[in-house]
């Protein structure tokens, strides 16, 4: 939602996805297990057709397993375009050298035009800035904060969620301007308190997270990104000591990541 301005991304520690792949007969079929993932896994492929020059897929068994809920706002596609990106990579010459690019035009398929943050953020195993122009620079920060994560139970799609903010944007056209500018400056905020609580100062650095994500999530409450069930979880936590909290992703649902000292 940041419309082009430099964004912070932390990748998740606990969540993952793997892809597999066994190799079978020379030019045998590619099978995809679990069956349910066979249709998002062929419709990627189709797409990587016209990436890599008509290049044919190896057979054998693809499998995937992935604890990442879709829909979340937790790169749960980024990730499978990540993986997706490296094993091409790993059989077929003819697709372009840098992960990235690659994995970004396989996202786009799922956002409609991917910013590359998640898929940026998950090549570099690291804590990011990210700008769309320039690409992930890595922050080099080892030392994080205690956050939390809160499923919400709603889940949303990016590319409804990003309609939504360009329909505010065309109708308030004022108050749009005035949000791109809160957002992008509590996403400033949120670079350097976590630069401040690396180096140690960590009452700087909180107090720094805690008011850039209430200042993300009153972007996101005059979007109308933050559905019911999201701010009674976001008072629960508050009550039981949380410094500040904010929906992940684009908003419109999943989790609520909560900030603690």
């Amino acid at each position: 939602m940041l419309k082009g301005a430099q964004a912070v991304a932390l990748p998740h520690p606990v969540f993952s996805l793997t892809l597999e792949h066994e190799a079978g007969p020379e030019g045998g079929e590619l099978r995809v297990f679990p069956e349910e993932a066979s249709d998002i896994l062929s419709g990627l492929l189709g797409k990587l057709k016209a990436l890599t020059r008509g290049a044919v897929p190896p057979g054998g068994r693809l499998k995937l397993e992935s604890d990442i809920p879709i829909g979340a706002g937790l790169g749960s596609s980024a990730a499978l375009c990540v993986a997706v990106a490296r094993w091409v990579q790993s059989w077929s010459p003819e697709v372009p050298g840098d992960p990235f690019e690659l994995a970004r035009s396989l996202e786009h398929a799922f956002h409609g035009k991917s910013s590359g943050m998640d898929v940026a953020v998950i090549l570099a195993g690291e804590p990011v800035a990210f700008r769309m122009e320039d690409g992930a620079r890595p922050l080099r920060i080892r030392n994080i904060p205690e956050f939390t994560f809160h499923d919400t139970g709603v889940r949303a799609m990016t590319r409804d969620c990003v309609a939504r903010v360009q329909a505010f944007r065309a109708e308030n056209p004022v108050s749009g301007a005035e949000l791109d500018h809160r957002m992008s400056a509590s996403s400033a905020l949120a670079l350097e308190a976590l630069q401040d609580y690396d180096r140690g100062e960590v009452r700087r650095g909180l107090k720094g997270l805690t008011d850039a994500m209430n200042q993300a999530h009153g972007c996101f409450l005059d979007w109308g990104l933050v559905p019911d069930q999201a701010s009674e979880i976001i008072q629960d936590l508050r009550a039981r000591g949380a410094l500040s909290c904010k929906l992940t992703g684009a908003g419109g649902g999943g989790m609520v990541v909560a900030l603690w000292k």
